[in-house]
């Protein structure tokens, strides 16, 4: 996480920097609006995911119930060994599908996962996005242009230096 602030910082500077030096101040204005809400909401996100997978690593430590693992390993009994199944009616074998579908995805279970997608950060963060765009649209600061490629060097920026530690970790194996 240190590696993706620094190198989105770095970045920031020196591109920051060039448009200052060779457009003009609303360009430079565009690029740091976007570029800031572009990676503010990129790090929000990276840290809501990262809680999120340290929570279902710690569920899965605290579950020892080898059904469980079961669901998560094989979550539609493909792998299910009943010697019966082929000599049960087609209309029964789906009447149990449908009621095990619906058993699986309830409500509580829908809501435990939307919280990892409406978490407040992450709200905060796009809020930032949109209330620095309309300022940007209302103060007569926007170049679009500018603001959309500005938008894309955050994401850009990310993958690669993810890959390029991918790269790192593969070659030291």
């Amino acid at each position: 996480m240190r590696r993706l602030l620094f190198g989105l910082l770095i970045t920031d500077l020196i591109l920051g920097v060039l448009i200052f030096l060779f457009l003009d101040f609303k360009s430079f204005l565009s690029f740091e609006v976007a570029f800031a809400s572009s990676a503010f909401v990129i790090l929000v996100s990276f840290e809501s995911y990262k809680r999120a997978v340290l929570k279902s690593l710690e569920q899965m430590e605290t579950s020892s119930n080898p059904d469980e693992i079961d669901k998560i390993e094989d979550p539609f009994d493909l792998y299910e060994e009943e010697e019966n199944k082929a000599s049960l009616d087609p209309k029964k074998l789906l009447e149990e599908e449908k009621q095990r579908v619906k058993s699986l995805k309830n409500l509580k279970e829908s809501i435990k996962e939307s919280k990892n997608f409406f978490s407040f950060p992450k709200i905060i963060s796009y809020g930032v996005l949109a209330i620095g765009f309309i300022f940007l649209e209302k103060e007569g600061y926007l170049t679009i242009f500018v603001y959309l490629i500005s938008l894309a060097i955050p994401i850009i920026v990310t993958v690669w230096l993810l890959l390029n530690q991918e790269l790192k970790d593969v070659s030291k194996t």
